[in-house]
């Protein structure tokens, strides 16, 4: 026969009195009753909803009302950072939340429980980080990031080497190591500029670990999903044409919101052809417009093949231009007195506006 050892609930006599007379009528003792009903509620958690703090919006979004035994309310939240998860105690009462933790501690069993979370070392899965945000009625997975199943041994890789805390070298490594965590995730795009700093950092390897699964990491970003939360601006330098004199064109990605998933702006680019210098610095953002405006008939010339150009049909785009605009250390040829009379008659050969007539 198993043990059996009593548990002391505290009613009021006309609760007990009531309890009792309701177990009798359903034809079972006090003790059977609340032996029947904690099974019951450990199984299917019908009370335990209703006794969590209702939920409020707070200062970062849902957060859990903790009133100490003197009254005072501290909201709890869960608040993500990069790809890591956090509890974080904010005072209401004041304008930025954050005041001296100590005054909290010992408050409440609730908040001396969020303590003990917080004082260690957990993350997503730990069992006290869940436990606590399931009393207070939390989602501990908010914000949680999603990554391909492929992909997670690299990612519980990248997560052991982050050194909280540290400083210097550590510091910066860090950085890197968030930013690679972010650019694989499932759940949001690639951000360019975190995929250009890491690119920048990666090719001037200064620290002394090895660099190989870091490189690993970056080169699974998927840069068919990569967007921006700000604009990219680039430039592109064009020559003189039968579009015009030459000019120098800003072109953004991401720099309104209804644009292609690559950041270009059919409505504001849509038009622009002609001819133009290849770009000598290439990155992700160059190598998007120059693919995006060459696919919509721009010519791009290296420096030598421009330079033959604007002693050639450039030439004659410029002087019916009337005047000309070119990037430092390249302008057309000026013609002959004997071209300008021809040329006002005449059009010289032109093979690239003949392209783009077909």
């Amino acid at each position: 026969m198993k043990k059996t050892a009593q548990l002391l609930v505290k009613m009021s006599p006309d609760l007990r009195d009531a309890f009792q007379g309701y177990a009798r009528r359903h034809g079972r003792s006090a003790s059977e009753l609340v032996r029947h009903l904690i099974e019951d509620e450990m199984r299917n958690a019908r009370m335990i909803g209703m006794l969590k703090p209702k939920l409020i919006e707070g200062r970062y979004g849902p957060a859990a009302q903790v009133q100490t035994e003197g009254g005072k309310t501290y909201h709890v939240q869960v608040i993500p950072f990069r790809s890591q998860t956090t509890l974080q105690i904010f005072d209401p009462l004041v304008e930025s939340g954050l005041f001296n933790l100590s005054e909290a501690r010992g408050g409440s069993d609730q908040l001396d429980r969020v303590f003990e979370v917080m004082d260690a070392s957990y993350d997503w899965d730990t069992p006290a980080y869940r436990q606590v945000c399931q009393e207070l009625g939390l989602d501990p997975d908010t914000n949680r990031p999603i990554y391909k199943e492929h992909d997670k041994s690299l990612v519980a890789d990248l997560a052991q080497r982050i050194k909280w805390g540290g400083g210097g070298d550590d510091m910066q490594l860090n950085e890197l190591i968030f930013d690679l965590l972010d650019l694989l995730r499932k759940d949001q795009a690639p951000e360019f500029y975190a995929y250009v700093k890491s690119k920048q950092t990666l090719d001037h390897w200064s620290f002394k670990v090895s660099k190989s699964v870091f490189e690993d990491a970056f080169s699974r970003v998927d840069l068919h999903r990569i967007s921006s939360s700000k604009p990219v601006f680039t430039a592109i330098d064009f020559l003189p044409s039968w579009e015009g004199r030459g000019y120098s064109a800003s072109i953004s990605l991401w720099s309104i919101a209804d644009c292609e998933q690559d950041g270009w702006w059919p409505q504001g680019y849509g038009h622009v052809s002609g001819v133009a210098l290849e770009p000598t610095r290439r990155d992700l953002a160059i190598e998007t417009v120059v693919r995006r405006l060459k696919g919509q008939g721009v010519v791009f010339l290296s420096d030598s093949e421009a330079r033959d150009y604007l002693n050639q049909e450039g030439a004659y785009w410029a002087f019916q231009q009337g005047s000309w605009q070119c990037p430092k250390g390249l302008q057309p040829r000026s013609p002959s007195a004997s071209e300008q009379l021809l040329w006002r008659v005449k059009r010289p050969a032109t093979p690239l506006y003949e392209q783009h007539l077909k």
